[in-house]
């Protein structure tokens, strides 16, 4: 049987005194035990003092290693650090006996390379707990209501918590396991917290009452009731002409609000405003987000066993994605299509990568692999879903680009060398060169897509000078 390093964090030194506890290193804190070189298989914190416990789970979540391994406490934790911990241990038999099967996982991964990048760090907590998943906890508090507490604590990209989790999700690394809320966002600055205004649908204003409505036949008048009462009967404020028998005299029409204005309607408008940037909306103005709970894939099984994420460029496979054979055909017969109809136009972007060898050696494979996922996912948002993408090569990236004249791909092309200053670390970032063609001009009969192709990388290796 291994032999495993077993911490116990115990503040006020009770289990420390204990001769039933053997085998334990004890600290009374958790920085002692970050400062302790040696980095154990698990945790066990042992008080029942919630803040010190929550304290205690937030603080070693945040550094890799202890984000992985298990943490046990000694009393049940509640709420957000109930998912942070890996439960209640009351004994050190429990311990044993519960942390055995993720100690055994822990024994199937690379403890350097597990570290290597918070996204690897991340793969290997799901990796030990494969019945668990990754869950959201839903905090009112919370600037986005549906948080994952573990996320939360590794997520050191400088993107939100949800599109970081997203990024990894399409890497196919993660695949949905359920559904568990949805949420609805501002457009304009993506936060969930909303007040919702019913307003007249005529002019929008808020100041409506909800009334009883009365419609004279005799005159077909329509108003709020109090203008026809008059000394306890029912009297038309319009004909004078007394109400007495509902159905013959009266009826109480569909309308039951009126506004301000005078303005009289069956049900308000809905309003959302957002209590972030004040933005009104109509609701279904709101953009959905949907929850999910999460789970490995095998190939984030594989990462996590290997302490690697694959070929760094092959993230930039996007998910109009193609083979470069079946690009190239596809660009053939684009160009047929134009020299029949000239309607037909369509542009061609090529974009090389000139650093990522030396971005490797400087920053680690780790945070290049988080750098290109940025890369590659503001890239998603620049493109349409109609462009197609292909890799020539390691370096290249084609872009496709249909109906898309010459303005219009220049305009591409300066938003995707705008990432150039956005994606910056330690005075590191990305270097790149772009070239676009057009084709909307005359075409000579025998050109082809190797040809416009091989033009277009002639042209970037004349401009492909590291910066």
């Amino acid at each position: 049987m291994p032999v495993y390093s077993i911490a116990c964090i115990d503040p006020e030194g009770v289990l420390e005194k204990s001769s039933n506890i053997s085998g334990m290193l004890f600290y009374r804190e958790a920085e002692l035990l970050l400062s302790d070189p040696e980095k154990h298989d698990a945790v066990w914190i042992v008080s029942d003092d919630e803040r010190f416990v929550s304290e205690t789970l937030d603080r070693l979540r945040r550094e890799r290693h202890y984000a992985v391994v298990p943490l046990f406490t000694m009393y049940e934790t509640e709420g957000e650090y109930a998912l942070l911990s890996d439960g209640k241990a009351a004994t050190q038999r429990e311990l044993a006996h519960k942390s055995e099967p993720m100690l055994l996982r822990l024994g199937h991964l690379d403890r350097e390379a597990m570290v290597s990048s918070a996204s690897i760090a991340l793969l290997a907590y799901l990796y030990l707990r494969p019945d668990e998943g990754l869950k959201s906890y839903r905090s009112w508090h919370n600037p986005y209501i549906e948080l994952y507490p573990i996320v939360a604590r590794l997520n050191d990209s400088g993107m939100d918590d949800f599109q970081w989790l997203t990024m990894i999700y399409r890497r196919g690394l993660l695949e949905k396991k359920e559904l568990l809320n949805r949420i609805r966002l501002c457009p304009k600055c993506s936060m969930p917290h909303h007040n919702f205004i019913d307003v007249c649908p005529v002019d929008q204003i808020i100041e409506i009452e909800k009334v009883d409505f009365v419609h004279c036949f005799t005159c077909g008048y329509v108003g709020p009731e109090r203008e026809f009462l008059a000394d306890g009967t029912l009297v038309c404020p319009n004909c004078k002409t007394g109400l007495r028998h509902i159905g013959v005299d009266y009826d109480r029409p569909m309308e039951s609000y009126i506004c301000a204005d005078g303005h009289k309607f069956v049900e308000p408008d809905a309003l959302a405003e957002c209590l972030e940037c004040g933005t009104i909306s109509r609701p279904d103005e709101l953009v959905p987000r949907e929850i999910y709970a999460y789970g490995l894939t095998p190939e984030g099984i594989l990462a996590a066993k290997m302490g690697t994420i694959s070929d760094i460029y092959a993230i930039l496979e996007q998910e109009n994605f193609v083979t470069p054979d079946y690009f190239e055909s596809l660009l053939d017969w684009m160009v047929k299509m134009y020299r029949r109809d000239a309607e037909a136009y369509f542009s061609i972007l090529v974009i090389r990568l000139l650093n990522i060898p030396e971005l490797v050696e400087s920053l680690g494979r780790g945070k290049v692999v988080e750098f290109m996922d940025e890369f590659a996912m503001r890239l998603r948002e620049i493109l349409r879903s109609t462009d197609i993408t292909t890799r020539t090569n390691e370096t290249d990236l084609w872009i496709l680009l249909p109906k898309t004249p010459e303005e219009g791909c220049e305009i591409v092309k300066s938003r995707i060398e705008r990432l150039k200053s956005l994606l910056v670390h330690e005075t590191k970032s990305i270097d790149f060169d772009t070239v676009c063609h057009t084709i909307g001009k005359e075409l000579p009969k025998s050109a082809e897509a190797k040809d416009i192709m091989l033009s277009m990388s002639a042209r970037l290796k004349s401009a492909g000078v590291k910066k």
